[in-house]
């Protein structure tokens, strides 16, 4: 009984140990199934034996892997799931596990069920259990995520190593004593340091200038401790240095990295040489003339409110001019003509003034001189000397020109007004042209509303031109012995509408300088044209009377005079042979080629040619000779002087025997009394017009007996 009893016991504590270490294992069991990774034990019979068996695997292998834990465990299912490119490696790796009893750690891919690529790590420690066999206890974790997260940063670390490789700037890192980490290609490129020779060495001694080295080093040690620089953060323009020693500017971006707690900086630097370049040249257009590289408006502006704004109480001068008759070389040569001749004057001037000073272009034609720290005589000298050199003819397109200019000279002082120096100064040129060409005007109050009114005038003749505000006048011309009135000329009128009459020696110039003359003389042909046909074919009218019209060297020069004299006598139906134009012989000397070319139009359609003013210029025989020309005119300062000056008698025998060896006809100008007619017939001049027969009149105004009339007239008309 006893023993019955005991051995009842003995069944008893063994059965509740069983059920403790049941559910020991069970607690276990649940542990390890919530573990987030795969559970497993692999065996191996002995170290030799190179088959593993799967004895034990736990349920997250089958969330991982898409199989149950049967499947993994029978065959060799588990190990065919292996990568083929990884089961060589794994294999290898667990053969030298089981062979030496070093803990396993390996990497490696494996397929799930529906063939999704899974990165694990795999860990174990080796067992010997007492029968000799081998166990392998591992944990097998899920790090396809932390993989994925890796190839991202290397893609991303391998795009910006290739972004910093490629980028059109240099790349450069320091640490924080200023040693070179990083080198790109283009930092190379730039500075001429290979990356080799550039890593590890301090960048102060590569790149920076000597002067800057100091402030460089002395910035690295503030931000270190401060945290803040005076270029750290911005982007900056300094001055760098390559392996030669040049000096160049380049653009620099520079920011603070902290690597692992380890402070570094990164830059990025780029060469802006041609920036610079470009900048300067940009620069220099926006205040330089981009034809004959003067100063523009702008540049002469500015530099005379400077030269105004000193205080040391020294003078400014200012001298304005233009090229008188310009538009002759535009019109007549062409605008590359007219552009070469800017450009040589630009050229002259250069040669002519101080280094201080300043010469302008400020547009078109127009020029201007600033003199600093000036008096009124050194003005005058300057103003001189360019005259003086314009008196030699400039070389344009195989053509000599001759140009001269009129400056006005107006002074300012410390406080005065820049805009009002140069009015001035605007008004003065014009008081010179007045006087003619080639002379210099020093402005005076007299001057002050002067250009105000030009500008007036000018606004008012162009609508009197385009509105019918102007006239024509007729003075005739006669038969110096009979006094028979064989022609008129016609002549340009003007009465302002609350100023009167402006002379043409005042409206005339106005034209020229605000490119008016033209459809002014066009207005004036065409209206007399249509006139003296009128008279030609009324009743009993001068069927033979012949007109004169002058012809401006603008007109002359300016490509379109052919047509407008075709279209002219077209309207009016005046026999060609009627009409004479009137040219200055200056611009038949001085535009010869382009001259010769206009009256050989013009001679084609049958008109007559006259030179006006002739003895005022520099015509020879041989050259009078070649043109297509049918009168002369002499000049009335010669007339004026006949009767009581040898010299001027003896000119003008001399024009009228030029007149007969060539077979042209000869008017003489300016007629007013009884003694130079006299003397003019007994030279051998055959026609004339002056104040003695009549003076200028309207066509309503002409007395009948001046036209129809073939006898004597009285000199009271």
């Amino acid at each position: 009984v006893v023993l019955v009893r005991e051995r009842s016991g003995a069944v008893r504590a063994a059965e509740e140990s069983a059920g403790q270490l049941s559910a020991a294992e069970e607690r276990h069991r649940r542990l390890i199934e919530r573990i987030p990774a795969v559970i497993y034990i692999d065996e191996r019979p002995s170290a030799e034996s190179g088959r593993s068996t799967i004895t034990y695997i736990s349920q997250e292998a089958a969330r991982l892997l898409s199989y149950t834990e049967q499947e993994l465990m029978s065959d060799d299912l588990w190990f065919r799931l292996i990568h083929p490119d990884d089961t060589d490696a794994v294999a290898a790796a667990e053969d030298h596990h089981f062979a030496t009893g070093e803990p396993l750690r390996q990497t490696f891919r494996m397929r799930d069920r529906h063939g999704r690529e899974i990165w694990v790590l795999d860990e174990a420690t080796l067992v010997r259990l007492p029968d000799g066999v081998l166990q392998s206890h591992g944990v097998l974790m899920d790090v396809t995520a932390q993989k994925e997260a890796e190839a991202a940063v290397r893609a991303s670390e391998e795009q910006q190593r290739r972004i910093i490789e490629t980028a059109s700037s240099a790349y450069v890192a320091i640490d924080e004593e200023g040693i070179v980490l990083e080198w790109n290609e283009r930092a190379a490129e730039t500075f001429g340091w290979p990356r080799d020779d550039a890593i590890g060495r301090p960048l102060s001694g590569l790149i920076i200038p000597e002067e800057q080295r100091a402030v460089h080093e002395a910035g690295l040690r503030r931000f270190a401790v401060t945290g803040s620089g005076p270029l750290v953060g911005r982007r900056v323009e300094v001055t760098a240095l390559d392996r030669s020693g040049r000096r160049f500017p380049v653009e620099l971006t520079i920011w603070p990295v902290w690597v692992g707690g380890v402070l570094t900086f990164s830059a990025l630097i780029h060469d802006i040489t041609e920036r610079r370049r470009l900048e300067d040249e940009l620069r220099h257009q926006a205040f330089h003339d981009s034809l004959t590289g003067l100063a523009n408006r702008a540049l002469f502006a500015d530099r005379l409110d400077h030269a105004l704004a000193r205080r040391d109480g020294s003078a400014v001068g200012v001298l304005y001019f233009d090229v008188d008759d310009f538009k002759l070389v535009n019109d007549g040569l062409g605008h590359s003509a007219g552009d070469g001749l800017l450009i040589q004057v630009a050229q002259r001037l250069g040669e002519l003034l101080r280094g201080g000073d300043t010469a302008a272009r400020l547009g078109g034609d127009e020029f201007a001189i600033l003199l600093e720290r000036t008096n009124e005589l050194e003005a005058i000298n300057v103003a001189e000397r360019i005259v003086e050199s314009f008196q030699v003819p400039f070389e344009i397109a195989e053509h000599r020109v001759a140009a001269r200019v009129s400056i006005g000279i107006a002074f300012g002082h410390p406080g005065s007004d820049a805009p009002a120096v140069l009015r001035d100064a605007d008004a003065a040129m014009y008081s010179a042209k007045r006087r003619g060409k080639g002379v210099w005007q020093v402005f005076d109050a007299s001057m002050a509303g002067h250009g105000l009114l030009e500008i007036e005038l000018r606004t008012d003749l162009k609508y009197a031109i385009e509105h019918g505000g102007l006239a024509v006048a007729y003075q005739p011309i006669f038969e110096l012995a009979t006094r028979r009135t064989v022609g008129v000329e016609a002549l340009a009128r003007w009465t302002h509408p609350t100023r009167g009459a402006i002379p043409p020696s005042q409206f005339i110039p106005l034209a020229e300088a605000a490119e008016l003359i033209v459809p002014l003389g066009r207005w004036v042909l065409q209206q007399a044209c249509r006139t003296v046909q009128g008279w030609r074919a009324s009743p009993d009218g001068p069927d033979d009377l012949r007109l004169s019209v002058n012809i401006s060297p603008r007109q002359l020069l300016h490509g379109a005079i052919v047509e407008d004299v075709q279209a002219a006598l077209a309207d009016s139906g005046l026999d060609p042979a009627s009409l004479t134009l009137e040219i200055t012989e200056g611009v038949l000397v001085e535009e010869a080629g382009a001259s010769l070319a206009a009256l050989e139009g013009l001679k084609s359609l049958g008109v007559r040619i006259a030179i006006d003013d002739f003895g005022t210029g520099y015509s020879s025989l041989s050259y009078l000779s070649r043109l297509p020309i049918d009168v002369l005119k002499i000049d009335q300062s010669f007339v004026a002087d006949i009767a009581t000056s040898r010299q001027a008698a003896a000119l003008v025998r001399s024009i009228v025997k030029i007149g007969q060896t060539l077979d042209l006809e000869t008017i003489a100008e300016g007629v007013e009394t009884e003694k130079q007619l006299d003397r003019l017939i007994r030279l051998g001049a055959k026609l004339g017009q002056g104040y003695l027969f009549a003076r200028p009149l309207g066509a309503d105004e002409l007395p009948r007996q001046l036209l129809w009339s073939t006898g004597s007239l009285d000199p009271a008309v």
